[in-house]
Formats: structure tokens, C-alpha cells, sequence
């Protein structure tokens, strides 16, 4: 049973277009995935993390028929809007895995013209975003400007370029005040060790630890459910079709649980009517 299991989704994966070969080994032969099986943990410990992750994925998906995310859910866009050219997926890159894991969004960084305080609302409109921290290199404006009730916070890099800081430190202080000005469209802007009490450039390049506080975490769920955010809710398909929303089966494996789940009773349970005691 576990071979003929194995053969249905090694043909899945390769009737999909999903070709992958780390390290030798190759995803799309049943025999790998068997010969992946038999190893010790002391083996599997030994593989490459590469291997090791693209062969629990394919084991969950083979038994569970993957992850999938529930129709309707993960609603709303979070927008880092960038008019300096500054910010870049690298320096976010933490960040960005934290915010998806946690809070369930997926925020973009995208490139767009200069706002002002009056002008942020529109733009927001018209980027067709729920929220954004919107950066700027603006010499008259404070360093972070938030109007968590319309959903935008704007970041100016001109104040904090002032004493010619190293292109490291630049960074870091453009990281932190966007995150903190993520969360406090979120309500939740000082919370978290990391997040608190900054007042200066100091208590910026101070900080020890950066990043999106998990704190924060909670106190996000009310302001995020008010702007239009829905987080991601996935599961895996065995889960999902036990919870009545799993999408329409696309391989052979999650026909398999489809039809297992959806299966009828060989013997159900009747319940027969007795007049004495009435229905």
C-alpha cells in the first residue's frame, strides 16, 4: 500500500511541472522518497536542509495532500510604498517571513510617487491598498507620521540621514521605523521590548534587538479586522475537506482523501422510529 501510495504522488508531482533535483536526489522517482524513508534520524539529520524540508513537504503532502489556504480568507494589502528607492526586499526580508507567519498577511513593496500628510489617503485609495507605510525623503516632515484610522503611516528618511550615518545603519534605522510604523496602523506601535520608547536616532541605533515584536501579535487582531484584513487560514487538505471547505481535488492523492472523507458509512447508524417514546 505505502509503494503504490508513493508511485500516485511521484506521478502527481511530475504531471504538474514540478521538477526538482536537490543534492542528487531526485523528487520526482518514487524511489526517492522510499529510499528517503528507510534512513535512520541520525541520516535524516545528516541530509541537507534543502533535502530534509522538500522531503517532509513532499511526505505531507503525500499522506495529507499538502497545504492549501481556505477560499475567501487572507483578505487585504498591505503596501510599503516607496518613493526614495531606499527600501528593498532584502532589508525586510525577516520581517516580511514574521508578518506572513504571524499575523497571516503577505505586505508589497512597490514603487510610487511622494505623498504629503494631505495626499496619503488618496494614494492609498488609489494603489487599491487596505493600509501602508509609505516612504518619503521629505527634510520638513517628522520622522514617523501615522493616521492608523485611515490606514497609512509615512516614513521620512531625510531626518535620518542628517548625520551621514554608514549605509548599515541607514538601513537599520529605515527598517525599524517602518515596521513600527506597520504597527502602530495595527495599534500596537510600542509594544515589544524592541519597539519601545523611541524618541531619537539614538534609541534607533541602540536597539539590540529588531524586528516585528511578536507582542504585538494580539493586539494587532481588532485594528487589522477594522481596515479589512482577514488572515490566511490554511491547513492541510485531509484537515481542510474534515472541515468542510477544501477546494476541488487537483492530483491524485487528494482525490484519494476527498473520497475518503466524503465517503458514505459501509454501515450507518439507523435510528428507528419508537411511537412510545415519541421522535
Amino acid at each position: 500500500m505505502k509503494r503504490i501510495l508513493l508511485i500516485i504522488a511521484a506521478i502527481a508531482y511530475s504531471t504538474s511541472n514540478y521538477a526538482v533535483v536537490i543534492d542528487g536526489y531526485d523528487f520526482n522517482s518514487p524511489d526517492t522518497l522510499e529510499k528517503l524513508s528507510k534512513l535512520t534520524r541520525s541520516e535524516v539529520d545528516a541530509l541537507s536542509p534543502d533535502v530534509r524540508r522538500e522531503y517532509f513537504k513532499r511526505i505531507s503532502a503525500l499522506h495529507s495532500g499538502g497545504i492549501v489556504e481556505k477560499p475567501g480568507s487572507g483578505k487585504g494589502m498591505f503596501l510599503f510604498a516607496d518613493s526614495t528607492g531606499e527600501l528593498t526586499e532584502a532589508m525586510l526580508f525577516r520581517d516580511l517571513n514574521i508578518l506572513n507567519r504571524t499575523l497571516k498577511i503577505s505586505p508589497k513593496i512597490i514603487r510610487c510617487e511622494s505623498v504629503t500628510v494631505k495626499s496619503a489617503k488618496s494614494k492609498l485609495m488609489g494603489l487599491g491598498g487596505d493600509a501602508a507605510v509609505f516612504i518619503v525623503n521629505d527634510i520638513d516632515l517628522p520622522r514617523l507620521i501615522t493616521a492608523s484610522e485611515e490606514g497609512w503611516a509615512i516614513v521620512n528618511i531625510g531626518k535620518m540621514k542628517l548625520d551621514n550615518p554608514s549605509t548599515e545603519l541607514l538601513n537599520k534605522r529605515i527598517t525599524v521605523e517602518v515596521i513600527r510604523g506597520l504597527a502602530q496602523i495595527f495599534g500596537s506601535g510600542n509594544s515589544g521590548l524592541s519597539m519601545t520608547a523611541i524618541t531619537s536616532l539614538k534609541d534607533i541605533d541602540e536597539l539590540k534587538h529588531t524586528g516585528f515584536p511578536s507582542s504585538a501579535i494580539k493586539l494587532c487582531q481588532t485594528q487589522m479586522k477594522k481596515l479589512g484584513f482577514e488572515p490566511k487560514v490554511t491547513a492541510s487538505y485531509r484537515v481542510a475537506c474534515r472541515q468542510g471547505w477544501a477546494p476541488t481535488p487537483t492530483n491524485d492523492v487528494q482525490k484519494a482523501i476527498w473520497n475518503q472523507v466524503h465517503a458514505t458509512p459501509k454501515n450507518p447508524l439507523k435510528i428507528e422510529f419508537d411511537p412510545k417514546k415519541g421522535r
